[in-house]
């Protein structure tokens, strides 16, 4: 009987995330054989049948060896099936490279999905902020890093009420940094969190920032917070307003956006965020990151065998 191989490229942290010795113990069960591999040793631990890795750490910490030794060894190695695909791993550490892929969702008609209007905006020599942001943009809006994991300050977000407000933030920020200003969409303060394993989605509530206007704040006050614990940095009279009362995406709506995302990213195991406007009941993705923790999803780990198999 043919032992099927797994080679696995991560990181500790993310080991741990994902419960890793959980997935061993059932992977040893399954007569499924896992081997740790690095970029230098791939040729020496081979053959193996599946390469399944995360590459946003090299690509975000700049390990450009490590990325150039995987993909030249999966050319060489066209029989191993590789989960997921370096290219569209590499494209979710960028958000600049992200919005122009989520762009083409347009190709989709029946998928109510798009990707907020942003514009890159770079504090470099030569780069004029009045004529490089288009006087029809809308404010508010979100700025954030080009990048979007992985580095310091990647969920730090700074909320800006009028364009004077922007260029005030930016004169404070340190040269050389690129951002994305995105157009802030109402979204009766409610976010949702996608997970995709496969045609697998695992959809979670949670309650986002509330509506504009922003009642009793100045339109000169930025309002900067970090996206991963916001709630606890945000004035209070923000915080007591939100609702988060959207309605939930339909069953039918939410494999569309998954089906339609996975094609647009070349992904199989990635999470992305939504808002549903309020004023046109249009979803918009706002966050994607590729294999999140799968917080919820009871049985995680034998899907992503059974995935990873497939």
């Amino acid at each position: 009987e043919t032992v099927m191989r797994i080679a696995y490229f991560f990181t500790p942290h993310k080991q741990k995330q994902i419960g890793w010795d959980k997935f061993a113990t059932l992977c040893q069960s399954s007569g499924v054989t896992l081997v740790e591999v690095t970029a230098d040793t791939l040729e020496a631990v081979g053959p193996f049948d599946v390469l399944f890795l995360r590459i946003t750490e090299a690509v975000a910490g700049g390990d450009e060896k490590s990325v150039e030794l995987l993909t030249q060894f999966l050319k060489q190695n066209p029989s191993v099936k590789v989960k997921d695909p370096i290219a569209g791993q590499v494209a979710a550490v960028r958000r600049d490279t992200m919005v122009h892929l989520l762009q083409r969702l347009e190709k989709f008609p029946g998928v109510k999905l798009r990707c907020p209007r942003s514009v890159e905006v770079s504090l470099r020599e030569q780069f004029n902020l009045e004529s490089f942001i288009p006087s029809d943009f809308n404010f508010p809006a979100l700025l954030k890093l080009k990048e979007a994991t992985t580095v310091a300050g990647a969920h730090i977000m700074s909320l800006v009420q009028t364009r004077e407000a922007l260029y005030s933030l930016l004169k404070q920020k340190e040269s050389g940094q690129d951002f994305i200003l995105q157009e802030y969409k109402n979204h009766s303060g409610t976010i949702f969190k996608f997970y995709v394993l496969g045609n697998k989605t695992h959809v979670i509530s949670r309650v986002s920032l509330p509506d504009f206007p922003f009642i009793g704040i100045p339109e000169t006050e930025v309002i900067t917070f970090d996206s991963q614990k916001w709630k606890h940095v945000l004035p209070d009279n923000l915080t007591t307003a939100i609702t988060g009362k959207a309605p939930h995406p339909t069953l039918e709506e939410v494999e569309e956006c998954s089906k339609a995302l996975s094609e647009v990213l070349g992904l199989t195991m990635f999470g992305y965020d939504i808002i549903r406007s309020s004023d046109t009941g249009e979803y918009f993705v706002i966050d994607v990151n590729y294999l999140p923790d799968y917080s919820g999803l009871g049985d995680f780990h034998e899907i992503l065998l059974k995935h990873l198999l497939a």
